[in-house]
């Protein structure tokens, strides 16, 4: 696309070459480029910056609220790097068993494998924090690059500002963006679509640009499937921006291939991922529970209904559902617009409809985080629509930047204050949970039961998805007398283990002066392993049950 050059900027240009005129060329580069990208890395920081704070308000990863599933990829981790395939392939996870490896890797580097995994599980949440650090940092670099790319499509500083406040649309994605799982890259991996989607929305791209750009989000989703396939349906959202079915298809191959790659470092356990997915698509409930049917008609509407109140989506689905009649209604009366903008955010408004229905059949509000996130872009394009689509004769007292800023500056204090109250939550959590003190029943037999604030606990589950490959290492780490509920895939079925396997429950009763028992699914396990027995149950850390036998609960309470 060319575009003219006045000559008022034709003659200030030839006077950059006079001795009176030295000072612009810097002058034009520091407004033009300094600043504008130095500005643009403020909300990286305090995406950041919050992951960090929130973090260290939350407590240990062995904490019920953040051991499912922080433990099993810090495993998983270590498989691959002692050359063994992942043990839990079911989301399938492997780009994030592949990044713990290869940051593992590279902080315990020189030691050998085996020294490797010492070093981990001496330490495991050093590497946990290393872990959560590291997906941090790789957001907040494609935010940066976000507003860059908005900046570079929309021309304008604030726009680029709106589209960097994609992780800040919900404290989901905050509350989760900090843990080393799935989630955490999926921030990324949306961050990245948004930032290739904007870009395409540019006139005048040329056809070996296009290709490019084709590949890039290829490449983009083939990643996003390898990590989580929930966000599958966000990846229609490139499809409704290519100009024909020839792009698509290259689209599609590009993707195929990508997800193949980036799947190979679990290809070992491929079995795995097929056979869960199978599992969980013939069945109507979460995680391959319910009615062997695909959806339940009774449940599904209600369930889509629910997730639709969530103001992250609500919000920017109606108003891009008002923008697409003001649209209609503008263009009948002969106004030109852009419909590339008009098209992105249809496209946008249709992945996010797309991912709320696949979810729906399980309904777990993080799932939806990518969709959470879009709506930055979403709310943005709106905006821009309706403000280009507004009657010439219509003047307000400010422009459209101040009252941006002004929105901009207003949903600021108001995820400030979130962050602020996401802290607090943390913070009570983990005071309920050390609010009774398991090491004060050193003489028992320590019973845990998902989801107990208890290390060897996380460790258990960890080892129990991952295919019982450290049980050995642990044994060797964890007192005898901690002994492990299993329910995890059948919550009507439970097997009390240790590091050695199966155990009597009876049995241990018997072998110990006195039993404790923690955990936030204790009475199932109790009424049928144990009714006639009269447990002392004064006790609770929080949200988890605390009952003990032959001796008083209170004597772990902490003062």
């Amino acid at each position: 696309m060319q575009h003219r050059v006045s000559l008022p900027i034709i003659r200030a240009a030839n006077k950059m070459d006079t001795p009176t005129n030295t000072n612009r060329p810097v002058r034009g580069v520091w407004y033009g480029t300094v600043l504008p990208v130095a500005g643009l890395l403020v909300l990286p920081v305090c995406y950041v910056a919050a992951g960090v704070f929130l973090r260290a308000g939350a407590g240990p990863f062995w904490q019920w609220n953040l051991l499912d599933p922080a433990y099993w990829y810090l495993l998983d981790s270590l498989n691959l790097i002692t050359g063994a395939p992942p043990g839990h392939m079911l989301h399938p996870g492997v780009t994030v068993h592949a990044i713990g490896a290869a940051v593992i890797g590279l902080a315990t580097w020189g030691g050998g494998a085996a020294e490797s995994v010492k070093t981990v599980l001496d330490e495991p949440e050093h590497y946990l924090r290393l872990l959560s650090s590291a997906y941090l940092m790789i957001a907040a670099l494609v935010l940066w690059g976000l507003g860059m790319a908005a900046r570079r499509a929309f021309g304008s500083y604030l726009s680029a500002l709106a589209c960097q406040c994609a992780p800040f649309m919900s404290s989901l994605v905050l509350k989760h963006g900090f843990l080393p799982k799935p989630e955490a890259l999926l921030v990324s991996v949306t961050l990245a679509l948004t930032a290739l989607s904007i870009l395409m929305l540019r006139d005048g791209l040329s056809v070996s640009e296009r290709r490019r750009y084709v590949i890039a989000f290829g490449v983009v989703a083939g990643f996003g499937l390898a990590t989580k396939v929930t966000a599958a349906p966000i990846f229609v959202l490139p499809v409704l921006l290519f100009p024909n079915v020839r792009t698509a298809i290259l689209y599609a191959l590009a993707g195929l291939i990508a997800f193949g790659l980036f799947m190979l470092p679990g290809i070992g356990a491929i079995d795995l991922f097929i056979d869960w997915m199978a599992h969980v698509a013939m069945a109507a409930g979460p995680h391959g529970a319910g009615a062997q049917t695909i959806i339940d008609p009774d449940a599904y509407p209600a369930a889509v209904l629910k997730i639709l109140k969530r103001p992250a989506l609500k919000v920017p689905l109606i108003l891009a559902a008002l923008t697409g009649v003001v649209v209609w209604v503008r263009r009948r009366g002969g106004l030109a617009l852009p419909m590339m903008e008009v098209r992105g955010l249809a496209a946008i408004s249709a992945a996010q409809i797309l991912q709320i229905l696949l979810v729906a059949k399980q309904p777990t509000a993080f799932y939806l985080i990518p969709s959470y996130m879009l709506a930055a872009p979403s709310i943005l394009l709106s905006a821009r629509l309706i403000w280009a689509s507004r009657s010439a004769g219509w003047r307000l007292p400010v422009s459209g930047s101040v009252i941006g800023m002004l929105i901009l500056a207003g949903f600021t204090v108001a995820q400030f204050n979130a962050v602020l109250k996401l802290d607090r939550h943390f913070k009570n959590t983990k005071l309920a949970a050390r609010s009774v003190d398991d090491a004060r029943f050193k003489q028992c037999a320590r019973v845990f039961i998902y989801a107990a604030s208890d290390q060897s606990l996380a460790f258990y589950l960890a080892d129990r998805v991952t295919g019982y490959r450290f049980s050995a290492d642990f044994k060797r780490r964890f007192p005898p007398n901690n002994y492990w509920v299993d329910d995890w895939y059948d919550q009507t079925r439970f097997e009390l283990r240790n590091w050695d396997g199966r155990q009597d429950f009876q049995k241990v009763v018997a072998a110990y002066p006195c039993v404790y028992l923690r955990g936030t699914r204790l009475d199932g396990f109790l009424k049928s392993e144990a009714p006639d027995m009269s447990f002392d149950r004064r006790c609770s850390a929080g949200i988890e049950a605390v009952a003990t036998l032959n001796i008083d609960c209170r004597e772990g309470m902490r003062k």
